[in-house]
């Protein structure tokens, strides 16, 4: 009869593969064949064949798993299927999610962005709001809901509403002339990081228009800088509120090619003669300035003109020049180039380049406004040609071993080409304006900064250095400044052996104190936009999160609210009652499933009105609000 080995009735592990053992059928081994491990079975008597050579098992081995090369694996990649093999996925950065990109797309490594909670914790705060009444708990999921926490004035008909201005956190009823300080539409900013605004309507890679940036309060951190992706027509913030630099605001070498007495800008505008100028309130100055005028500055610019006061003797005005200084004289001989010029209230003038042994050096150029003047170029034995006016390109080299005048571009040197100073960038100083509703500190590391740059060195015979731009700083808290705000010349280039450059000129820098002028407390009426409901409503519910500011507002008397389902041609007024206070200095009231009367409508409105309002008695600031219905 026939015999049966009970032992070969089940696999027979054996390990890793040895050649000297003699292997039958039904032995399991572990075997790596150019690199990658897999299992195989024998089915055969064999001693000395390897399980497998280049990937093609012999003819004594199956596989039974067998490996996959990943090339250039490494500690924490992850393997992935691209559709017809696996391939490595190379360890991420640390902090690094693994992103999945959807069926027919390979995973890759994503940043994780940290969350800011702090406006869903201000959301949470609205939605919760103690909620007032148990019945219009459905109110707070949002399906019949509109909350605004006022960032900016979108949610607020401002032509229907009156006397309304947004302050810092909210609006506040106000008449009369007031400072501007912005909107506060970009909200709270914190700097960590080099951050590099886009400039609207660029035109080339020279010009563009007036960065517009509206915060209600900005830091700049140690090690980061704030300033523009290219060169424009200037850099204006407005910060409601407190402003700390530790880092840089910077516009140097920032300055826009672009000539201020021809139409230009998204607003297709000509600067006006007297320059740029920005009035401010403030007691004991006694400037004057009848109206704003930013033509030339482009569209965002232009818009905010009407938000400042006119001055009549009684305020501080913030002038840059429309032309700046003039640039240095060329030069002939061996001898360093001539600075370009400073004035009051202008932009530095380029300086003239430099010449050795012979020649004659191209003039520097006057600025604009916007920027700083361009550098002539230097010359060895020839003749450097003059800077472009308007913050346009350097004048370029003459003869031999010299360099181009810095500008946008830099000038060419003598061998043809254009070229940067190294670890210097190319262009001239450009404008910062810095308006603060509060605290303005600089610290010791901190540093404002519109300077120009270096000519290029051409080793003899060096191109003239930028000039710089202008600054223009006005607060109404305190200002401390233990860093620099700086416009000043950028010093002779040491880099030139012989016929050194000339230096830029330094730009002209204002810092002043001016007042918050707030404008006097007044009555308020502020009326929301619309938002259209799904269908006519039967009940409205209102929500108001206010700060009294002066006094204490009288729920009813000093505080009222209203809804209205038609577009505001009824309201309907809610008693309001008040719900505690979230956020201290923030209270809540309320009023809820308030009947609708009238015509039926789908076009939901809410209005509020502050009464009774006094300078330094009674003023009442909403700061948000929600509208509900059902």
């Amino acid at each position: 009869m026939a015999t049966i080995d009970l032992g070969k009735i089940k696999l027979t592990w054996k390990g890793t593969y040895n050649p000297a053992t003699a292997y039958v059928a039904d032995d399991v081994v572990a075997y790596t064949d150019t690199g990658v491990i897999s299992t195989y079975i024998c089915t055969a008597p064999s001693t000395g064949n390897a399980p497998s050579t280049s990937g093609v098992a012999h003819s004594s081995w199956a596989y039974m798993v067998k490996g996959v090369a990943l090339s250039g694996s490494a500690q924490g990649d992850i393997p992935y299927f691209d559709g017809s093999t696996y391939q490595p996925l190379a360890a991420g950065t640390a902090g690094y999610f693994l992103k999945t990109q959807g069926a027919g797309a390979n995973p890759v490594w994503a940043a994780l962005n940290e969350y800011n909670d702090a406006q869903l914790q201000n959301n949470i705060a609205l939605l919760g709001w103690k909620l007032a009444t148990l019945n219009s708990l459905s109110k707070y999921n949002l399906d019949d809901q509109i909350i605004d926490d006022f960032l900016d004035s979108a949610g607020i008909d401002l032509a229907s509403s009156t006397n309304e201005k947004k302050l810092a956190g909210g609006f506040q009823g106000l008449s009369g002339n007031s400072n501007y300080f912005g909107d506060s539409s970009d909200g709270s900013a914190t700097i960590e990081a080099l951050t590099e605004l886009s400039v609207l309507n660029k035109v080339g890679a020279y010009d563009g228009d007036m960065v517009v940036k509206n915060y209600s309060s900005l830091t700049i951190n140690n090690g980061a800088t704030l300033t523009t992706d290219q060169p424009c027509r200037g850099l204006l913030i407005f910060v409601d509120g407190n402003c700390t630099i530790n880092g840089t605001l910077s516009m140097r070498a920032k300055g826009a090619y672009a000539d201020p007495t021809i139409a230009g800008g998204s607003d297709s505008g000509i600067v006006n003669g007297s320059g740029l100028q920005f009035g401010y309130l403030h007691s004991g100055s006694t400037d004057t300035l009848a109206s704003m005028d930013l033509a030339g500055c482009g569209n965002a610019a232009v818009a905010i003109e009407s938000q400042f006061p006119p001055l009549s003797s009684n305020g501080k005005v913030f002038t840059v020049a429309r032309q700046g200084a003039g640039g240095g004289s060329p030069v002939s001989g061996s001898t360093t180039g001539n600075s370009g010029s400073s004035g009051a209230n202008q932009t530095g003038g380029g300086g003239s380049g430099g010449v050795h042994d012979a020649g004659t050096s191209g003039a520097g150029s006057y600025g604009s406004c916007f920027a700083g003047g361009s550098g002539g170029g230097g010359s060895r034995t020839g003749s450097g040609t003059a800077g472009t006016p308007w913050a346009g390109a350097g004048g370029n080299a003459g003869g031999t071993n010299s360099g181009g005048g810095a500008g946008n571009p830099n000038g060419n040197d003598s061998g043809g080409s254009a070229g940067a100073v190294a670890g210097e960038p190319e262009g001239t100083g450009g404008l910062i304006c810095l308006f603060v509703s509060g605290d303005l500190t600089i610290g010791a590391t901190g540093s404002i900064d519109a300077r120009g740059s270096y000519g290029e060195t051409g080793g003899e015979g060096g191109g003239g250095n930028s000039g710089s731009g202008a600054i223009l700083i006005g607060y109404a808290g305190t200002f401390t400044n233990s860093g620099s705000v700086t416009v000043a010349s950028r010093g002779i280039n040491t880099l030139t052996n012989n016929g050194k450059g000339g230096d830029g000129g330094a730009g002209t820098s204002t810092v002043s104190q001016i007042d918050l002028a707030p404008g006097s407390a007044d009555n308020m009426t502020l009326i929301s936009t619309a938002t259209t409901a799904n269908a006519s409503p039967a009940y409205g519910d209102l929500i108001i999160e206010y700060q009294d500011v002066f006094g204490t507002a009288t729920l009813n008397t000093d505080l009222k609210g209203y809804v209205s389902r038609d577009n505001g041609s009824t309201w309907i007024e809610g008693t309001l009652v008040a719900e505690g206070s979230p956020t201290s200095p923030k209270k809540l009231c309320s009023f809820h499933n308030l009947a609708f009367t009238g015509s039926a409508g789908t076009s939901m409105k809410y209005k509020i009105e502050t009464l009774n309002q006094s300078t330094g008695v009674k003023s009442t600031k909403i700061t948000a609000s929600a509208l509900g219905w059902s």
